[in-house]
């Protein structure tokens, strides 16, 4: 398993490598995507979140995305987080063909989940796994500036030594451009 997951981080980070000095040529720009982030885990959720990303077209639908998350659970002197982050390929469709329209979208990534639980005072040691996380959602232009609302949901699945956990997530945000 640990192959496959090598094999997967290797190809994207080749895509990403040729498709970031080509994501220019795509007809929609580049953008920051900042939101809250809930998290669910087996037999457990991350209520307090946050997510900021960076997306950019490469060519046509095909695109590259990048992102960074946080979520915290506490209950009764014991807080665990989970920190994510991960880069991979975006698809991108319009669900009309006027200027203003709804986007919807669908993406691949791969990185890593570190996660930590602190009770009290203990020290108990961190971890830092695999991660592959597939998901989808709609971007919705509002206003004049370019920006647009956004939500996401993904499940993500976290390589733990072992053992492997799914995860489910939702973003609610927005999107920011670059180029306005």
């Amino acid at each position: 398993m640990i192959d496959l997951a090598r094999r997967v981080a290797f190809s994207v980070l080749i895509v990403l490598a040729v498709a970031v000095p080509a994501s220019a040529q795509g007809s929609e720009g580049p953008a920051i995507e900042v939101g809250y982030q809930y998290m669910r885990a087996p037999d457990l959720s991350f209520p307090l979140g946050f997510n900021v990303g960076v997306s950019g077209p490469i060519s046509g639908p095909i695109g590259v995305a990048g992102e960074v998350g946080w979520t915290r659970h506490s209950e009764n002197g014991a807080t665990a987080t989970a920190t994510n982050f991960g880069a991979g390929v975006r698809l991108t469709a319009k669900v009309d063909q006027t200027s203003s329209a709804a986007r919807v979208f669908g993406q691949v990534l791969v990185g890593a989940e570190h996660d930590s639980v602190s009770v009290g005072s203990l020290p108990i040691p961190s971890e830092t796994d695999f991660m592959l996380q597939a998901g989808g959602g709609v971007s919705a232009p509002f206003g004049s500036n370019g920006m647009s609302f956004q939500f996401q949901a993904d499940w993500r699945r976290v390589f733990y030594t072992g053992a492997g956990e799914n995860h489910f997530r939702f973003v609610v945000g927005v999107a920011i451009p670059f180029n306005r």
